[in-house]
């Protein structure tokens, strides 16, 4: 496939890979099972899934970043992001966590590895959208230290407003 295996790390009794969007030198691809996995568990997005044709569309592209939660070989979490090294900055695309995993933890850890990963590259700005009403989504950004900027109404194709949403470290 096209995403590359970086490093793998315990959590919490949790194995947490983690892969990038590009050439890295002896890294294992992401494999058919775990691409499947990663789609499976973007539906759980609902109207903001991406479709298999959406992911296909990375293969060639450069500068994302995909965190996997993997408990006991399965998928329980995924963060995926494109990292933009001329601006310093990082945009949060998707942040899922399997609904029998949510409020354990997950969420804020998948934020605090993309936090460790953008210091290593100093990276400085975390961006995102997040639909207005999802307050779990925003309190879990707040709680990471991500802050409110402007309420965009009528951002997505179902009329639903989002807040955007930023947070700036020192480089």
């Amino acid at each position: 496939m096209f995403f590359y295996k970086i490093k793998t790390q315990e959590y919490s009794h949790t194995l947490v890979d983690f892969y990038v969007l590009d050439q890295v030198a002896s890294a294992t691809k992401l494999s058919q099972l775990r691409f499947d996995q990663n789609l499976l568990l973007d539906k759980e997005l609902g109207n903001y899934s991406w479709t298999q044709e959406n992911w296909q569309e990375l293969v060639g592209a450069k500068d994302y970043l995909l965190i996997n939660l993997v408990q006991n070989d399965g998928l329980i979490g995924l963060l995926l992001a494109k990292l933009n090294y001329q601006e310093a900055m990082v945009h949060l695309l998707k942040l899922v966590v399997t609904p029998e995993k949510r409020k354990q933890g997950f969420g804020i850890m998948l934020l605090g590895e993309l936090a460790g990963f953008m210091e290593s590259r100093r990276l400085t700005k975390l961006f995102l959208e997040v639909e207005a009403d999802n307050i779990p989504a925003i309190s879990l950004y707040e709680k990471a230290g991500v802050n409110k900027i402007y309420l965009s109404k009528n951002f997505y194709s179902n009329g639903k407003s989002a807040w955007k949403m930023l947070k700036e470290n020192a480089g």
